[in-house]
């Protein structure tokens, strides 16, 4: 009300027939019936409305039963797709998932998460509960595929085939599996961006990208010697992709908006070499997780000695206890963090900048009653 004597008049009013409240706010579509069904039988007036152009409605995904605890880790770091964009929770997860294992790189590590997760079941929501199970059985499946406990190998498991692999003393199937990871990754992206697209032109472009990554794939290979060089054959799937990319990137009728887009294209290529690089980081923070658990080993191991009388020893016992206890637990925060700082990085920028998603937005929190809020 713009002047006092209109508000005074409206005050008076409302002291004699009731007060008026309004609520604006968002509802999801599915909840539309319900709401005016409320409407009707307790008289309330109700306007319904698509969004507006250039407003930012909240984000509110929806993901498959299975992958619906990565609602509770995107509001843990606090991150959401906007409103416009795709919910990327099932590859996330998936691909979270391994890059937990990765960089964790110890069985036995993943053995403690699970036994922590386990002990504080009561206290933990559902949603973590199930996430920090799944990262710790996966983290237990990595160190029994590449024979890793504390830092040591078990003997008996030393020859089986994955263990011989990944322990390739030249490093070189590791970095061939990281690189494999990425590629899948973030072609992913692309091909999804494709098919979303359909039938527009610039589906054609994302699928052109797909094969830009192939062949980036194939050059990162040989630059580190795991492949003898590039096959002639990808040198024309590179030039196939080039036309895609650079054909159907941008239509005709949009090449004066998006011009500088289209002049950002080379650079954008030779990103994506840098992308796939990235993956490496995979097998250099878990390679370093393992050898600072092989040296608090080495520390804690190297102090008791035959030649030592036996009073010594059983101090220096103690000594190796608190080396391993102080060491691990060292190097299981540092893993910890590398979770946060690596594993999010993968899935939030290198992947989220081929599939699109800016998250950009913010979640949808609506409200809740007393009962509701206690659950």
């Amino acid at each position: 009300l713009r002047d006092k004597m209109a508000f005074e008049q409206a005050k008076e009013l409302m002291s004699e027939q009731g007060s008026v409240a309004v609520i604006s706010g968002w509802i999801p579509v599915s909840h539309v019936a319900g709401l005016t069904s409320s409407a009707r039988s307790s008289g309330w007036g109700l306007l319904l409305r698509d969004p507006a152009e250039g407003e930012t409605p909240p984000t509110l995904i929806e993901p498959p039963k299975m992958f619906r605890p990565m609602k509770a880790l995107f509001a843990g770091l606090g991150i959401a797709p906007a409103y416009v964009e795709d919910d990327v929770s099932v590859p996330f997860m998936c691909y979270f998932s391994l890059f937990f294992a990765m960089l964790v790189g110890d069985g036995a590590y993943g053995a403690i998460f699970l036994l922590i997760t386990f002990l504080m079941r009561k206290k933990l929501p559902k949603s973590w509960l199930t996430l920090l199970t799944v990262f710790s059985l996966a983290t237990i499946a990595w160190g029994t595929l590449s024979n890793t406990w504390f830092g040591a190998g078990i003997p008996a498991c030393a020859d089986w085939p994955t263990v011989r692999w990944l322990g390739d003393v030249t490093y070189k199937n590791i970095m061939f599996l990281c690189f494999t990871i990425g590629v899948s990754h973030l072609m992913l992206a692309r091909l999804w961006n494709g098919v979303c697209r359909l039938p527009d032109s610039t589906a054609i472009a994302e699928f052109g990208w797909a094969g830009v990554l192939l062949f980036m794939y194939f050059v990162t290979n040989s630059l580190v010697g795991i492949f003898a060089s590039v096959p002639s054959f990808m040198m024309w799937v590179f030039v196939a992709s080039l036309v895609l990319v650079f054909g159907f990137s941008v239509k005709p009728k949009e090449l004066k908006t998006n011009g500088i887009a289209l002049g950002m294209l080379p650079l954008n290529i030779m990103s994506a070499l840098g992308d796939i690089i990235s993956y490496v980081r995979l097998f250099a923070v878990g390679l370093a997780s393992v050898k600072v658990a092989e040296n608090f080993d080495s520390m804690a191991l190297g102090l008791v000695s035959g030649d030592n009388p036996l009073w010594l020893n059983a101090l220096l016992s103690v000594g190796t206890v608190l080396i391993l206890v102080a060491g691990h637990a060292l190097n299981l925060a540092m893993a910890a963090l590398s979770i946060l700082v690596h594993a999010v990085r993968l899935n939030t920028l290198e992947f989220s900048n081929h599939k699109g998603v800016s998250w950009a937005g913010y979640a949808f929190s609506p409200f809740k009653t007393n009962k509701e809020t206690e659950k």
